[in-house]
């Protein structure tokens, strides 16, 4: 997957969000919400996740291509 689809992919899993105080209603956030939740997820990636694993140079650089994306969308 491109780091363009990754950050679609993530932008739009936020777009539709289910009210959990009521579940017979859906809420809607808007694109510059839902940029900014994927940009945190893309961060929290970046900065818990990978410290962890042992992972080459081009996987850091993918998830910093994912948030450039997420951010022209």
């Amino acid at each position: 997957m491109t780091p363009k689809e990754k950050a679609e992919e993530l932008v739009f899993k936020y777009f539709d969000v289910e009210d959990s105080n009521d579940y017979d209603s859906r809420c809607c956030i808007n694109l510059y919400a839902s940029k900014q939740c994927a940009l945190i997820a893309v961060d929290e990636i970046r900065n818990n996740v990978l410290i962890y694993i042992d992972i080459c140079y081009q996987w850091g650089n993918y998830w910093d291509e994912v948030k450039e994306e997420i951010v022209k969308l």
